[in-house]
């Protein structure tokens, strides 16, 4: 196990200058540990549902911060969203909208459910580990890593157990990783959430601000104003923190040098030009030229399984089956 500067994967409780509790942020690197959501939970595609239904009903959209709960000591959904229209935007729903809603969230709230995580600071897993295949921070912006390792970056990932029995459960021997998502300090105390695999930035956020008893909310996110360069930055970002902390974060840059850095091949090590690398299928991600060899059948580049076949043709493992079964039913045809 790795611990960085801040020694607990959860939340301490700090004392604020008003003497309240609060919990403070803290991160232990390469140790998993089980979360578990609270019963009732509203699935990311109820809250897409529910949305999508205020939209269609000309209805001020939801705050995604919305405690997405099917009950609170404050009450229902339901009523929890009628109180919300009336207090914030007065508008009276009317008994139908009422049902409606109620109807939609029965339909996609669940039993609690468990998800294994860990964190880590290390970026070395193969391309596809964590439901990133085809992730260009593995290819042509491998030195994306870099810059998020040189940044003091972390990565949230999710697992799934190879077996559900055994003595330890949470070895790393017993997990197979499905999802992960980038996680990085932008002030003391609070977290920026981005590109998300496997599960989305989003379902990161929540998780997060359940194990650190705090809230998230949506943000822009760029790198010297440009989400397009070696950081490429996909999709939704949420900040994750305590609400004085990021309530009047609406956008954040983070002014990271960019690395004139050759890429490197994930599969070999080495440098590479920029107009050299070859994306492999079996990889995932893109490696240098040395690395990969093209399949003369599919066309395709794999960093194994291509080799020269008895009629002199580079060949993929898939497509010279392939051809031994064509050749054998022309011979039992002829």
């Amino acid at each position: 196990m790795q611990t960085t500067q801040n020694d607990v994967a959860g939340a301490k409780r700090t004392a604020t200058d008003n003497g309240e509790v609060a919990p403070r942020i803290a991160i232990t690197v390469l140790e998993p540990f089980v979360l578990k959501t609270p019963d009732g939970d509203i699935s990311e595609e109820g809250v897409e549902d529910i949305q999508r239904w205020a939209r269609h009903q000309s209805l001020p959209e939801i705050p995604i911060t919305f405690d997405w709960l099917w009950i609170t000591k404050r009450g229902t959904l339901p009523k929890r969203l009628q109180s919300f229209y009336y207090k914030e935007h007065g508008k009276k729903l009317s008994p139908d909208q009422i049902s409606e809603i109620g109807n939609l969230g029965r339909r996609h709230s669940s039993d609690g459910k468990s998800f294994v995580l860990d964190f880590t600071n290390r970026f070395d897993w193969r391309a596809g580990d964590f439901g990133d295949g085809g992730s260009c921070f593995w290819g042509d912006r491998s030195n994306a890593r870099e810059m998020l390792t040189d940044n003091g970056a972390f990565a949230v990932r999710a697992f799934r157990y190879r077996s559900n029995i055994g003595d330890d459960l949470l070895s790393y021997d017993n997990l197979r990783g499905y999802a992960r998502a980038w996680l990085v300090e932008i002030t003391k105390g609070a977290f920026v959430v981005f590109n998300g695999y496997g599960e989305s930035a989003l379902q990161f956020a929540r998780l997060l601000a359940l194990l650190w008893k705090c809230s998230y909310k949506s943000i822009g996110l760029t790198n010297n104003g440009d989400d397009g360069g070696t950081l490429y930055i996909n999709g939704s970002n949420y900040a994750v923190g305590r609400v004085e902390l990021i309530s009047h974060i609406e956008t954040h840059d983070f002014g990271w040098d960019e690395l004139d850095r050759s890429p490197v091949c994930p599969n070999c090590g080495d440098e590479y030009d920029d107009d050299d690398g070859m994306f492999a299928e079996d990889y995932g991600g893109t490696v240098c030229a040395d690395c990969a060899s093209h399949c003369e059948d599919c066309e395709c580049n794999y960093v194994r399984g291509v080799r020269v076949r008895d009629d002199g043709a580079w060949r993929c493992n898939a497509c010279e089956e392939a051809n031994q079964e064509r050749a054998e039913m022309e011979s039992e045809v002829s």
